[in-house]
C-alpha cells in the first residue's frame, strides 16, 4: 500500500462529528451580526489558546501579512527583510504594497532567518523584519527582539506553519505580531484557505480592523486585500479542529522522534534552538541527490516533496530586489537539498520503519 504525502480526508475523518455540529451552528445565523459574533468567539478562543489578546480571523495567511505590514505603517519604498527560503507569499505581501523585500541567510541548523545576517541587512530604509517559522521550527527570538528593540523595527512573526510552537515557554505569534495561514496542509489547517492574526497591542489591533472594515466612506481606511475576512465555514471547521490542536502537534512531534531515531545517523535533518519547540508541519531531510532519492521513494510508493525548491531571491518575481553582490549560501544549500517526508497525522510507527528502511536502503545503493 502506498504511503501518501498527505490525505487530507483521512486526516480530518476524526473530526466530522464536531465539524457537522459547528455547520449547523453557521446555517442557524440569521444575520450579519449573528455572524459577526460567531467569527469573534472563534476569535476569541484562537487567542486564549495562544494566550494572546487579541486573534483576527482572514481569509488567508498572505492576507494576514499585509493586514500587519499595512497597518504597522509599511509603504512603498520601504524595506522589509525576511528570508529567502519561504513560500513565495511571504515576499508577496512585502511587494503587494510596494515596498523592497531585503532577503536574509539562514542558520545553517535550524534554517530559520539567521539574527546575524538580519543586522547585516539594515539600512536606514528598512521599517520591519518578518520571522517566518519555517517547517514549525520557531526562530531564534530573543536575539531577533534584541535587534528590533536595539533598532525600534517591529517584527512580524510568519506562523504559518507554526500554531502552537514554542520559544522559551511563550507561543509564536506572541513576539510581534503573529500571522498564521490556516490553509488545508497545516497542522491547524481548514479545507482551503483562511488565515489569522494574533496582537498583544489594542491600537495595532484597532489599525488592523479598521482595515478589514470596508466600507463606501471614503474617509475611512482601505486594505489592498478585501474582502479580508474568514469564511464562516472555514471558522466553523477551526472552531471544530481547535481542541484537538494540542493533541495533533503532539502526534506531530512524536513522528518527527521516529524519524529522528532512525535516520539522523545518514541525513542531515532540521534541528531547533534549543528553547524552542518545534511542532513539525514538515519533517525535512537534506540529500545532494533529491531527485534521485524522491523518484526512488515514489517507485517504493512512497511520496516525498521538494517544497520550497526554488528560494525567492531567485525566482524571476523578485529578481530585480536582489543585490547582484548578495550572497544567501546556506540559503541555497539548504534549497538545493531539502526534500520533505511523509508526515501525515495518521502515520503509523510501521509506515515510519518503512519509509526510513527504504532510505537506508537507497544510502547503501548510492554510497
Amino acid at each position: 500500500m502506498d504511503i501518501p504525502f498527505e490525505d487530507y480526508s483521512r486526516e480530518n475523518k476524526f473530526l466530522l462529528p464536531v465539524a457537522i455540529k459547528q455547520f449547523r451552528e453557521v446555517f442557524g445565523l440569521s444575520n450579519d451580526d449573528d455572524q459577526e459574533r460567531f467569527l469573534n468567539g472563534f476569535e476569541a478562543r484562537f487567542a486564549k489558546f495562544n494566550f494572546s489578546e487579541y486573534a483576527i480571523a482572514v481569509n488567508s495567511g498572505t492576507t494576514a501579512l499585509e493586514l500587519s505590514l499595512n497597518a504597522l505603517g509599511v509603504k512603498k519604498g520601504d524595506e522589509v527583510i525576511l528570508p529567502s527560503y519561504t513560500y513565495i507569499a511571504t515576499g508577496l505581501s512585502v511587494m503587494n504594497l510596494n515596498a523592497i523585500p531585503v532577503f536574509a541567510d539562514i542558520d545553517k541548523d535550524t534554517w530559520t532567518i539567521s539574527p546575524g545576517s538580519i543586522r547585516k541587512n539594515i539600512t536606514s530604509k528598512t521599517r520591519a523584519i518578518i520571522a517566518v517559522h519555517i517547517h514549525g521550527n520557531p526562530c531564534a527570538m530573543k536575539d531577533i527582539m534584541e535587534i528590533s528593540r536595539k533598532h525600534r523595527l517591529p517584527v512580524i512573526e510568519d506562523a504559518s506553519h507554526a500554531h502552537g510552537a514554542e520559544y522559551d515557554g511563550i507561543k509564536v505569534g506572541n513576539f510581534g505580531v503573529g500571522c498564521f495561514s490556516c490553509y488545508t496542509n497545516k497542522n491547524f489547517g481548514c479545507f482551503g484557505n483562511a488565515g489569522l492574526i494574533t496582537v498583544n497591542n489594542k491600537l495595532l489591533y484597532k489599525a488592523i480592523l479598521g482595515l478589514i472594515k470596508v466600507s463606501n466612506d471614503p474617509a475611512g481606511p482601505l486594505s489592498h486585500r478585501t474582502p479580508c475576512r474568514m469564511g464562516l465555514f472555514e471558522a466553523a471547521f477551526l472552531n471544530a479542529k481547535l481542541p484537538f490542536l494540542g493533541e495533533i502537534n503532539e502526534k506531530m512531534v512524536y513522528l518527527a522522534s521516529l524519524y529522528k531515531k532512525k535516520i539522523s545517523a545518514f541525513f542531515n535533518v532540521q534541528k531547533s534552538e534549543k528553547n524552542a519547540k518545534n511542532v513539525y508541519r514538515d519533517f525535512v531531510i537534506l540529500t545532494k541527490d533529491r531527485v534521485r532519492l524522491e523518484v526512488f521513494l515514489r517507485k517504493k510508493g512512497i511520496i516525498a516533496k521538494s517544497r520550497y525548491r526554488s528560494p525567492l531571491h531567485k525566482m524571476p518575481y523578485f529578481r530585480g530586489f536582489v543585490n547582484p553582490a548578495a550572497r544567501l549560501p546556506v540559503t541555497d544549500e539548504v534549497s538545493e537539498a531539502a526534500l520533505a517526508l511523509p508526515i501525515p497525522l495518521f502515520l503509523s510507527g510501521e509506515e515510519i520503519d518503512r519509509i526510513c528502511c527504504t532510505l537506508r536502503k537507497f544510502v547503501s545503493l548510492h554510497a
